[in-house]
């Protein structure tokens, strides 16, 4: 809105549960916690995102075109069968009591426990936004694809230089204090390596950067890795 008196266009894109790996990365933080774990309410190895995921193809769709200015919503919703359910939530909690539902567990917190991890839709009928041009918005789709994939291979080199640096302090001479910040850093870092993999398709170096982020007081040579044949990429700082 502050945008708005200087003539400048806004839109929104509110992507909902897709397979992308982020919302389960979520669902994964119990295991940094530094608690007794037989204090928690609820056993977390145990719960998982609550949804299906639903494969990106229509936020590609839409993305591309709002870009095009063929939408012109301020914000836009994919799934779009998810719309007024969005709605219902949002608008829920003014009509809540603080007795409704009191001693039952709430529906969406017993399908956690009942969810397998990354269990995609069954079946989703792809809902592509009305356009003018179909031509057009196939053409920068693909552009649109391209453009994101690189900026992921980008995201994904600079990430594994970090990495490489990160290495390297650990392995000279630093405080305990300092090597126990470098490896919580070195551990966020395999976490995003994990997302970057993932959305590249490859899920074998994503399992590996997963493995490596949650394992307990990982070790350089554990972090170094991820890095592949190159332990320290050109470029790095």
């Amino acid at each position: 809105m502050v945008l708005q008196e200087f003539g400048i266009e806004v839109a929104t894109i509110n992507p909902g549960p897709f397979l992308t790996g982020f919302n389960e990365r979520g669902f994964d933080t119990w295991t940094s916690w530094g608690d007794d774990p037989s204090d928690r309410l609820f056993d977390y190895s145990k719960l998982a995102f609550p949804r299906a995921t639903f494969d990106p193809e229509p936020v590609y769709a839409t993305m591309t075109a709002v870009a095009a200015g063929e939408i012109d919503t301020y914000r836009n919703l994919e799934p779009k069968a998810m719309l007024e359910e969005t709605k219902h939530l949002i608008e829920a909690p003014w009509n809540k009591k603080v007795k409704d539902g009191l001693g039952t567990r709430p529906a969406s917190l017993q399908k956690s426990y009942e969810m397998k991890p990354e269990t995609p839709v069954a079946k989703v009928t792809p809902q592509y936004p009305k356009i003018k041009s179909r031509a057009l918005t196939r053409g920068a789709h693909g552009v649109l694809n391209a453009v994101v994939d690189f900026r992921r291979v980008v995201w994904r080199v600079r990430t594994k230089q970090r990495l490489s640096y990160i290495t390297r302090l650990i392995s000279g001479r630093c405080t305990l204090a300092q090597q126990r910040e470098l490896l919580v850093t070195a551990r966020w870092l395999a976490l995003l390596l994990r997302c970057l993999h993932y959305d590249l398709g490859e899920r074998e170096q994503a399992g590996a950067a997963r493995q490596a982020a949650i394992t307990p007081g990982s070790k350089p040579d554990t972090v170094r890795s991820l890095l592949g044949p190159a332990n320290s990429p050109p470029g790095c700082p």
